[in-house]
């Protein structure tokens, strides 16, 4: 029943076995697969050049010459490069499928594993070269121009579009392709050696002898074969496909010409070839370099090349004759090629040293700043920002009319040469400036200038408390100070500091003066500030009224508004002193006082003795009997007496010093005026005693002031009765006016 079943399967397994399933039609479908690839990448080719001419038009027509024709290189480039991708891996199959003729023979009883190493093999290098060539073209001839790319119609958006974000995935493809074909061939090897086994195997079950090491497959890397000298003009080629239109237009003919050397083996010539070659490969990357960033450092290296190329001619000129003479075989060298390369390279190296040494002393002199450094330019107005300041005047300090200093801009260049901008608004005027510095000095110069329409005005910023402006008035120069309103308060109270300090230490110098009185209390007067009490003071030219300033209302635990009034004879203490007013403050001293610090009663008051004159008998009855005299008393009235008592220099003289008197401050600043009759006793040696300001309770500022002047007059001519010098009472005014 099951025979001819039996007998199906045994055919079908004998033609597997004997390799007659799979030689002709594998082969066949290796072949179509070689066309269908070759012809996709010829296909895309076409496509590429012909989107790449019709979006040189487009951008010929939208942006200009130069942009129209990078586009069209761009549609060449990826055509040449799809093409030749297509082309190479439609060579690998067709070549590939020449392998399986081999593979299907030596009598092998298994022959899927064999074809199946072949065919995953194949299929790997296919993958591996297609995503390893694909990345490195993308990233040596379309990243560079990926806009022109992205621009071509139809096909640009679709076909590159994604460079914009996937550049680093591109750099990662040649590995990812190498890594393929890695995996394949070692599964090929390792479904190669299984089913060996399994060959070996199924021989020994049948007495044959194995056939291991005829089944062998030899790989193929490559469906070429290529010298070093071949691998290095491939990267010439590849390099050169990233350049510029222009470059390349320059280098096609020198890499053709490298070309022909290492065909023909012209040594000679392909040195100097070479080194021309290198030399413009070096300035074409200068040049993309420049165009893609206007402030890269590959405009030094194009400037400093310019003297340089009439060298590169000159190597031209030479190459040009060596290539004919060794195609005729006039010149034939003894280099290797090893040794033309190198001295070739070499001589490029050297052509490109000046420049390049240039451009790297470019590249160090250039600084971009540091955070500190920005830091630290934002900060050179930072004393002034955001402070408020008002123009000073003759006397004072405006502060209505204020203004601040705001943040300035800063830029730098690629030297590190900072430039600052400062808009500056004050007294109703927008001015700007703009000054330098560079990075490794940043300060404000002495003097900036700021442009403000037609005119400018220069400013000074000093330490940080005032600005100083300086402009042009005519033919003159003018200047104006504006101060910070923090400074002026922090300034005022530190001179109000000093000059209490001053006022203090005058104050107690003259404490020093500490002096004893004795007299009986008069009156108090503490209605207004300073508070004054008076005595009458005895001393040796008689009683005199005084006026004693009171610091506290109680001395000694005596309040002075409670005195008695009565013959109680007082120890008085007093020192010399001066009121702490705003006046005294700012000037550090004030009008002289008495300060009264000390009382104390007598318990037995000592009588005061009168001033007996000796006088001739005659003249002693005459006066007892002489109109107006007083009883018990030497003092005479001025019209009592032969001759008054005179002033030295006369009425003149003393009218000149009454007018010497010191007008209180306090009494000035409140404009108070005041005439003060003050009487004193004229003794019979002339000295002054007795002084006492007369009509009523006054202003103690006015009635010390006028006691001290009274009691500082020179002695006075005395007055005579019957020949005879007496004591005479007098009276002056002194006048306390403003007009005078």
């Amino acid at each position: 029943m099951w025979t001819w079943t039996n007998r199906s399967a045994d055919l079908a397994l004998q033609a597997v076995d004997s390799g007659g399933f799979f030689r002709q039609p594998l082969r066949t479908a290796f072949r179509i697969i070689a066309l269908l690839i070759g012809l996709a990448g010829v296909v895309l080719g076409i496509v590429a050049v012909a989107g790449g001419g019709y979006g040189c038009y487009e951008l010929y027509r939208m942006q200009g010459y130069a942009s129209g024709v990078q586009g069209f290189k761009v549609g060449i480039l990826v055509a040449a490069a799809v093409a030749f991708l297509g082309l190479f891996l439609s060579r690998i199959w067709w070549r590939r499928s020449e392998g399986l003729q081999s593979n299907a023979a030596h009598g092998k009883p298994f022959l899927v594993g064999p074809i199946l190493a072949h065919v995953v093999r194949t299929m790997g290098e296919t993958v591996g070269f297609a995503v390893g060539l694909s990345g490195i073209l993308m990233v040596l001839v379309v990243w560079p121009s990926a806009e022109y790319a992205r621009s071509i119609p139809f096909v640009g958006g679709y076909l590159f579009g994604f460079l914009k974000y996937s550049l680093p995935l591109l750099y990662l493809s040649p590995l990812v392709g190498f890594l393929y074909i890695m995996v394949s061939r070692w599964l090929a090897d390792l479904i190669e050696v299984l089913f060996s086994l399994a060959n070996d195997s199924q021989a020994m079950r049948s007495n044959m002898a194995p056939v291991m090491a005829q089944t062998t497959e030899r790989a193929e890397v490559l469906p070429f074969r290529a010298g070093w000298a071949d691998v290095v003009l491939g990267i010439l080629i590849y390099a050169m496909l990233a350049l510029r239109l222009d470059e390349v237009t320059v280098l096609l003919p020198l890499v053709v010409a490298v070309g022909l050397c290492i065909h023909f083996r012209w040594k000679s010539s392909l040195v100097f070839l070479v080194a021309a070659a290198v030399a413009v490969m070096v300035r074409g990357v200068f040049v993309m370099l420049a165009e893609m960033d206007e402030g890269s450092v590959g405009h030094t290296y194009i400037a400093a090349e310019q003297p340089l190329l009439i060298a590169l001619l000159a190597v031209l000129l030479v190459a040009i004759p060596l290539m004919v003479a060794e195609r005729l075989e006039h010149w034939r060298s003894t280099l290797t090629f090893g040794q033309a390369w190198a001295i070739g390279c070499g001589l490029g190296v050297i052509y490109c040293a000046y420049p390049v040494v240039k451009t790297v002393q470019e590249s160090m002199a250039r600084h971009e700043l540091t955070p500190a450094e920005m830091q630290r330019a934002q900060d050179v107005f930072e004393p002034y920002q955001d402070r408020r300041f008002g123009w000073r005047g003759s006397d004072r300090v405006d502060t209505t009319s204020t203004f601040t200093i705001g943040p300035p801009l800063i830029t730098a260049d690629r030297y590190g040469l900072i430039t600052v901008q400062h808009e500056l608004n004050a007294a109703g005027l927008r001015m700007r400036a703009s000054f330098q510095c560079p990075h490794t000095d940043i300060q404000l110069p002495d003097s900036v200038i700021y442009e403000q329409g037609d005119g400018s005005m220069s400013v000074r910023y000093m330490n940080g408390d005032s600005i100083v402006f300086g402009y042009k008035n005519g033919d003159q120069w003018k200047t104006s100070t504006a101060i910070a309103l923090d400074a002026m308060d922090r300034l005022s109270a530190l001179n109000e500091e000093r000059r209490t300090a001053a006022f203090k230490a005058y104050r107690d110098s003259l404490h020093a003066f500490v002096d004893t009185l004795y007299g009986r209390f008069v009156s108090y007067d503490c209605e207004q500030e300073p508070c004054f009490a008076w005595f009458d003071v005895e001393d040796t030219a008689g009683i005199a009224k005084r006026s004693l300033y009171c610091s506290a209302i109680t001395v000694n635990g005596y309040p002075i508004n409670a005195l008695p009034k009565d013959d109680t004879r007082w120890t008085i203490m007093i020192r010399r002193t001066v009121l702490e007013t705003p006046k005294a403050l700012e000037e550090g001293t004030g009008p002289l006082l008495y300060e009264l610090i000390g009382l104390s009663p007598e318990t037995k008051p000592t009588p005061v003795q009168p001033e007996v004159k000796a006088q001739p008998e005659a003249s002693a009855r005459s006066n007892r009997s002489a109109p107006g005299m007083r009883l018990g008393s030497t003092e005479y009235a001025a019209g009592d007496v032969d001759q008054e008592p005179s002033y030295p220099g006369g009425q003149s003289a003393l009218r000149r010093y009454l007018a010497t008197r010191n007008y209180p401050e306090v009494e000035r600043a409140n404009a108070t005026v005041k005439k003060l009759r003050v009487q004193f006793v004229v003794s019979s040696n002339g000295s002054i005693g007795k002084v006492a300001v007369v009509g009523g309770q006054g202003n103690p500022n006015f009635d010390s002031e006028a006691v001290r002047l009274i009691s500082a007059m020179k002695p006075w001519a005395p007055g005579l009765k019957d020949g005879v010098p007496v004591a005479v009472r007098m009276e002056v005014t002194v006048n306390f006016s403003l007009s005078e």
